[in-house]
């Protein structure tokens, strides 16, 4: 039995999930918003193939959502057609259409697919923000809907993933919470 036989799905999603883990420390962490929102881009061009080869196609579709939102949140301000306040309603409508592929898949109505599209919603609005103060405090609530479905859709590295996460938007807040009591000191 040769290494490429044991590739199975669930274990090429794994594989991708760990390097999904490895990027998604740095998002929140980050000090300037146009890193968060690269790293943002990296981590959900992972979690896409990750959630994939899962079957969680819900988590896969909104990752997918994400790095084209993350594309245009990345020029807003710096571009024209970005900048437009249109884009935002677009991706909160996408995140709202987004479990219908799962509902499908399922044969029946769950509200687990919902949780994730909640989050992304959330996240849409996170990223659009200008402010890092903001983008921290929805993420978190974004990151906390994300966690449970990781864990009903029994995806470990996700899972993993949405608490490291969860850490390093604490972190960044922190970090923010101590700049802005050395500022006023000063």
């Amino acid at each position: 039995m040769g290494i490429f036989e044991k590739l199975t799905p669930e274990v090429i999603s794994q594989v991708f999930g760990i390097i999904g883990i490895a990027l998604s420390i740095f998002i929140y962490a980050a000090k300037s918003r146009s890193k968060i929102i690269v790293f943002k881009f990296a981590s959900d061009l992972v979690w896409a193939l990750n959630y994939l080869f899962a079957g969680a196609y819900t988590g896969a579709l909104l990752n997918t959502i994400g790095m084209a939102r993350e594309a245009v949140f990345y020029n807003r301000g710096r571009k024209k057609w970005a900048s437009h306040r249109f884009w935002l309603y677009v991706f909160i409508a996408l995140a709202t259409l987004s479990p219908i592929l799962e509902f499908i898949k399922l044969g029946h109505f769950s509200f687990i697919p919902l949780l994730p599209a909640m989050g992304s919603m959330l996240a849409v609005i996170s990223f659009y923000s200008i402010k890092t103060k903001n983008m921290r405090i929805l993420g978190l609530i974004s990151q906390t809907l994300w966690t449970i479905y990781n864990a009903m859709v029994a995806n470990p590295t996700a899972l993993i993933a949405s608490i490291l996460i969860t850490v390093s938007i604490f972190i960044g807040m922190f970090r923010e919470w101590r700049d802005d009591h050395k500022k006023e000191k000063a």
